[in-house]
């Protein structure tokens, strides 16, 4: 599979039109986020990223109301078959998973005693469980591009955890470095760690 070039070819004055992310936002998300920061977004793009664009908001089908617990990451997986909008996971037809979630696995079965018989977290999201990354998009040609996400994720962070309880968990640079994704209240539990490809 090869990333899709999501410029559309129609164009405005000698302006190509951008990719139209918006369209995939589910409804009860797009009243709480910027959508003038997430038309920015969108015009600075490029030309490939990961994943398709249906699956960007893949991790935000989960209704705010229905969040318990919030697993921030960092990019989509570079690899096309493994992104898929939701962070760590990858599709149940993926038969060598990421090193990262491999390491996750290992600590589940280490911990718990849970072994997990493929690589699809969706069975998490229907517990309550938003699998989001800090960055939504993966320019393979500019792998440090992050663009305004991480202000966007914010939003998310900030409408879930500050005004509801939810226990929280970041894994990777982007959340540890920037100190509004490490508040803490009494409210909820906070776990902070590196990537777990050092686990």
């Amino acid at each position: 599979m090869v990333c899709q070039f999501l410029f559309k070819p129609s164009m405005v004055g000698i302006l190509l039109v951008p990719v139209n992310l918006q369209q995939h936002l589910p409804e009860h998300w797009s009243k709480i986020v910027d959508l003038n920061l997430l038309k920015t977004i969108e015009e600075q793009l490029g030309e490939e990223f990961l994943p398709e664009p249906k699956n960007v908001f893949r991790a935000l089908n989960l209704v705010p109301e229905k969040v318990k617990v919030l697993i921030l990451g960092q990019d989509p997986y570079p690899n096309p078959e493994h992104a898929m909008g939701l962070a760590f996971s990858v599709n149940k037809n993926v038969s060598v998973l990421p090193a990262s979630l491999k390491n996750i696995f290992k600590e589940l079965e280490s911990d718990l005693g849970v072994v997990r018989t493929n690589g699809d977290l969706s069975d998490w999201v229907d517990k309550g469980v938003l699998l989001l990354n800090s960055s939504l998009t993966f320019n393979p040609t500019q792998p440090r591009q992050h663009l305004n996400w991480l202000e966007f994720v914010y939003q998310i962070n900030h409408r879930i955890c500050w005004q509801k309880r939810c226990d929280r968990s970041s894994m990777g640079k982007p959340c540890n470095y920037d100190e509004r994704f490490l508040f803490t209240r009494s409210r909820y539990y906070l776990c902070s760690s590196k990537s777990t490809l050092g686990l």
